[in-house]
């Protein structure tokens, strides 16, 4: 589809005609540009979004989303707990009931433990948990939190207000929030 979009110099009414005529796929002209459009055929690449690394292992992204979830047939309201390895999509992702700042520590802990490794930026939105207070770039982060991040070897960055692109990765990361059902947790006992 290619070789023919480029022989045809980009003109799409063209390739839909040598399909017919030359190959014999008789397709409507709105189905080819579907095609074209999914393959990105004579699409332009999307820009890059400035400041977003490219690089292995540059970024993490923290985000929690909320959830109802059916636990033994009562709707539970749970907080999603989510961080991202930019660059290889990795995730690492926890349930709380409730998610506060002693939590995120815990959290970020068990993933960077999971891992073995902790990428030198961590982009979250604006939370209260980490920020201190202004937005963006010119966030100041809780000292409590900027002394946990330099502990693992990495600084929290808020991404700009706005600038959705930059946490884009991790929102899709999470569906839509409806009840769904999960099997009541097995009792523990304790063994020796």
């Amino acid at each position: 589809m290619r070789h023919l979009y480029t022989q045809c110099d980009g003109y799409v009414q063209r390739v839909w005609e040598k399909l017919r005529e030359e190959h014999g796929v008789d397709v409507k002209y709105s189905t080819l540009t579907r095609w074209l459009r999914q393959w990105g055929i004579g699409q332009p690449w999307p820009p890059v979004v400035n400041g977003c690394p490219t690089s292995r292992g540059a970024e993490m992204q923290h985000d929690t989303s909320p959830f109802t979830v059916l636990l033994s047939g009562v709707p539970t309201k749970l907080q999603a707990s989510l961080l991202y390895l930019r660059y290889s999509k990795r995730r690492y992702l926890q349930f709380y009931r409730v998610f506060d700042r002693f939590r995120m520590k815990c959290f970020l802990h068990r993933a960077l433990v999971h891992w073995a490794y902790a990428p030198p930026v961590c982009v979250i939105d604006n939370t209260n948990l980490a920020r201190w207070r202004g937005l963006g770039a010119q966030a100041v982060m809780v000292p409590e939190m900027e002394a946990f991040a330099k502990t693992y070897g990495f600084r929290f960055l808020c991404h700009a207000r706005g600038h959705s692109d930059r946490k884009a990765g991790e929102e899709r990361s999470f569906p839509p929030s409806r009840p769904t059902s999960c099997p009541a947790a097995p009792s523990r006992t304790s063994q020796t």
